[in-house]
């Protein structure tokens, strides 16, 4: 049983950053829908939660400080999931498309 608990710690500690950011998402994003409206949407802070995890692939990929993951989890989660796939669309049809970006 000892050597489950350490297993688990060294997990913990290996991915902190990854859990420091989905937290961070997921408390930005209910705060951010009580006060929107007027109670908790687990479903959009779960799926800014995703996003961020989404993110914290990507910067592991690109090998880029993961610590600035926390950063981006938390405005994923004050911003939303529309306002950001909306970003994410509006990039991808700029790039792929060649119609104008961000308007």
């Amino acid at each position: 049983m000892n050597l489950h608990n350490q297993s688990v710690w060294e997990s913990i500690l290996e991915y902190w950053f990854l859990i420091a950011m989905l937290i961070t998402s997921l408390v930005m994003a209910m705060f951010r829908t009580a006060q929107e409206h007027g109670k908790v949407d687990i479903l959009e802070a779960l799926m800014c939660s995703i996003f961020s995890f989404g993110v914290w692939f990507i910067l592991s990929w690109l090998n880029l400080p993961q610590g600035t993951g926390v950063l981006i989890g938390g405005l994923i989660g004050y911003l939303g999931t529309k306002r950001v796939s909306k970003w994410i669309g509006y990039y991808l049809r700029s790039i792929f498309l060649h119609q104008p970006g961000f308007k």
